[in-house]
């Protein structure tokens, strides 16, 4: 009896496992980061849960993520070789500001987004966010692998399947004065956007000190949330130390 009880208690915990490892898309509240990647000129994607919801993330942490697993590969089969063409963006969303509306996105740092008002471009921001992170959910293996991944392209039977899942370029236009992405090897700035009202006319924004990259290294491609290093307090002070000395010798230059 008591094996049974424990077998019983293992499957509970495998399916609640299994059904927590799906991206949670804005409409569920307290949204969920994704890694989305794709290449427009051959009409690919790529969707990598990132395991981290916008109540935990911590702007001050760095974090890698490698993409290695076959769906990513499968992705790389169909995407230019010229990784230029391949561009990147992280995004998440929920429901849970006052005024229903949060977004967490990577900046096109060509870009500067509006401030203020966020009203119904940010409505349907979150729409089309809402049905990129849903599709994948139904492919790849989101549904039972903790930082799911899956690829799409034009044509694939699931439901809504096809390149960009296929929201990315709306996630492009509609925003509110922004894009989402960045090309490969580039540094990508990330923001948030809080709604501080039910009408979305006043929202907050604010730039994160870490910066998105994905970065290919003879093959390997990571996914980096890169934080500048803060100088340690030994190091400042060998520093001033050392302008100093010089600054010292240079007067004594003078004097003599």
């Amino acid at each position: 009896m008591k094996l049974n009880k424990i077998l019983a208690a293992a499957l509970v915990a495998a399916s609640s496992a299994s059904s927590m490892a799906a991206i949670i898309a804005p409409v569920s509240g307290n949204g969920e980061l994704t890694l989305v990647m794709w290449d427009a000129g051959d009409k690919v994607s790529y969707v990598k849960d990132l395991g981290i919801q916008l109540d935990s993330f911590d702007p001050t942490t760095s974090l890698s993520y490698a993409l290695s697993d076959s769906f990513f590969a499968s992705f790389l089969a169909i995407a230019s070789t010229t990784t230029s063409d391949i561009q990147f963006a992280v995004v998440g969303g929920d429901n849970t500001a006052p005024g229903g509306r949060r977004i967490f996105t990577t900046i096109d740092n060509a870009v500067t987004p509006l401030s203020g008002s966020l009203n119904n471009s940010a409505n349907n921001f979150l729409g089309n966010l809402q049905s990129a992170q849903n599709l994948p959910n139904v492919q790849g293996d989101h549904d039972t692998n903790v930082n799911g991944s899956s690829y799409a392209i034009v044509g694939d039977p699931t439901p809504g399947g096809r390149y960009a899942l296929p929201n990315i370029p709306s996630l492009q236009n509609t925003a509110t004065g922004w894009t989402t992405g960045n090309v490969i090897g580039t540094d990508s700035a990330f923001r948030s956007f809080l709604s501080l009202n039910t009408s979305g006319t006043q929202a907050t924004q604010k730039t994160f000190d870490g910066l998105w990259s994905v970065v290919n290294t003879g093959g390997s491609f990571t996914a980096n949330y890169t934080v500048a290093a803060v100088p340690e307090a030994d190091g400042i002070a060998m520093a001033l130390a050392g302008f100093g000395a010089l600054g010292f010798v240079a007067f004594r230059r003078r004097q003599s």
